[in-house]
């Protein structure tokens, strides 16, 4: 299906989110977690080759548009020859894919990113806004440096409107944080400061393969029920 640019808005040095709008009728029908393919013929060396890549979803399925958040990896086929598109560009997507995906059944979840793997996470907050239902959320973020996360100031904005929301960043690769406090990889000692009770929330966890087993490793070892947790890894 084929989608075009409606707006390009920087997110950072090198992130940004291309908003999307269908050439023909309305977005596509997908569920908070999900995630499309982005197609492209892309010339490689002498010849064109065509590639796919899997992007989650960052905007609620509640809005008209579809934005895909899209960070700019050395040497990356799909990334680099994104970041070379302008508004009114064409994209190509196939989808949505994926059981990465909030229910509304879940009254507490835990969604825990490890960097670009929040984006599933934007999609599932905002639908939880927009649908205005009562679920307590708790998202935490590992990022590497303050220069390389995304939706911080969205997300402290929700924090202070909503009594249901609480949001944690720790960095890895700084000396102090000052503003939140936590430093380091994800252990279970930051852990069970941001999370009170293990055993009652449904968790997501989103991130590199080795980040999200060692997320589920702590949670089961601190008692979370391992048929509510849920993992994507890239």
């Amino acid at each position: 299906m084929e989608y075009k640019i409606k707006e390009l808005i920087q997110e950072g040095k090198t992130t940004r989110t291309f908003r999307l709008v269908p050439l023909e009728g309305k977005i596509i029908n997908f569920k908070p977690g999900q995630f499309v393919m982005l197609t492209a013929e892309i010339k490689v060396e002498k010849d064109n080759k065509l590639v796919k890549r899997a992007y989650s979803i960052s905007s609620s399925p509640q809005e008209t548009y579809m934005d895909l958040t899209i960070r700019k990896v050395p040497k990356g086929l799909m990334s680099n020859y994104v970041m070379e598109l302008k508004k009114g560009d064409i994209m190509n997507i196939e989808g949505p894919y994926g059981r990465f995906i909030f229910e509304k059944k879940m009254k507490e979840i835990v969604l825990i990113a490890g960097g670009f793997g929040v984006m599933p996470f934007r999609c599932m907050v905002n639908y939880i806004r927009d649908k205005k239902l009562n679920t307590k959320i708790t998202l935490i973020v590992s990022e590497r440096h303050p220069n390389d996360t995304v939706f911080r100031e969205e997300f402290e904005k929700l924090k202070t409107k909503s009594k249901n929301f609480n949001y944690f960043i720790t960095y890895t690769r700084v000396e102090k944080n000052p503003e939140y406090g936590f430093v380091g990889r994800l252990d279970k000692k930051k852990l069970s400061k941001m999370i009170k009770d293990f055993k009652t929330p449904y968790y997501f966890s989103c991130g590199s393969l080795g980040f999200i087993k060692s997320v589920k490793d702590i949670l089961l070892k601190q008692g979370a029920n391992k048929e509510k947790i849920e993992v994507e890894g890239y």
